[in-house]
């Protein structure tokens, strides 16, 4: 398909970064971001967990708007219309991510699909995402798959593939120990329909991870587990992602803007925010 980037999100990372380099610049890694600093009423840098405070007048945030506004801007100067508008921003994720390895792709009446969806109506969608609210695991989980593999040759060996899954309905738990059991339970569910579409299928795995709401959150740092930054519904799109105030990519504070999927047009591997606010830095810069 059009949408996806041959060899897959790795590849335009690593062009990214080469562009990146190319023109100057620099790539620090495993360094959290811990405040950002503030002089005279704007950005001034960014002060990281190794004790390094980094000195810039401009600020481009992809981490998640309430990561943002409601931890790294210090205490005393966060606005308080923006935080507000922040807490009430819904970010309480529901999907989990699932990798799956298998001998080959999902075949749909009898044909390899490179991509296929488990949901044959809309209620059981509902169903889904109304028990994951209450805290509960649907019985039938709707699964959206793309074979990765297929644009990206170097993620699976000869005669493997790798399938990606987002499968929606999946409740937030508590501790690693019944997060552990929540992910077999998903799998199990996953493999289940599936098996829908192409019986026999779960015989073709041969391995499999699952990333579930509360894992997302430990291991990516997106707030509430959400693997959009925030909740694709219409009192969250357009100009009202993620708040009005803040919708074009500026933060009140002057110097900070805002580029993650939290922001307008939303969530998926577009780039668009990013480039939506390095416009609003051309504007704003003099």
């Amino acid at each position: 398909p059009k949408a996806q980037i041959c060899g897959g999100g790795a590849a335009l990372i690593e062009a990214l970064l080469k562009r990146l380099t190319a023109l100057g610049g620099q790539v620090q890694t495993s360094t959290a971001a811990e405040e950002i600093v503030l002089r005279n009423g704007r950005v001034a840098g960014v002060r990281c967990s190794d004790g390094h405070t980094y000195t810039a007048s401009t600020i481009v945030a992809s981490c998640h708007p309430k990561t943002t506004l409601c931890r790294l801007v210090p205490t005393l100067v966060r606005d308080t219309l923006s935080t507000e508008q922040m807490r009430r921003f819904r970010s309480r994720g529901i999907e989990a991510v699932v990798t799956l390895g298998a001998t080959r792709p999902v075949h749909v009446g009898g044909e390899a699909r490179s991509s296929f969806h488990t949901a044959d109506h809309p209620q059981a969608l509902h169903d889904a995402i109304r028990a994951a609210r209450c805290g509960q695991l649907a019985d039938t989980l709707p699964v959206w798959g793309s074979l990765d593999s297929e644009h990206d040759k170097t993620l699976a060996p000869d005669g493997h593939q790798v399938i990606s899954l987002l499968v929606t309905g999946v409740p937030q738990s508590d501790g690693q120990a019944s997060d552990t059991e929540l992910q077999k339970s998903v799998l199990q569910r996953c493999v289940k329909a599936i098996q829908r579409l192409d019986p026999g299928f779960g015989e073709q795995i041969v391995a499999s991870q699952v990333y579930t709401p509360a894992i997302i959150e430990a291991e990516y740092g997106s707030t509430g587990g959400t693997v959009l930054h925030g909740e694709h519904a219409l009192d969250q799109l357009w100009s009202h992602r993620p708040s009005l105030a803040l919708s074009r990519h500026r933060a009140a504070i002057p110097g900070l803007y805002l580029a993650s999927s939290g922001t307008h047009p939303g969530g998926g591997l577009t780039g668009a925010p990013g480039a939506l606010a390095a416009q609003a830095i051309l504007v704003d810069t003099p």
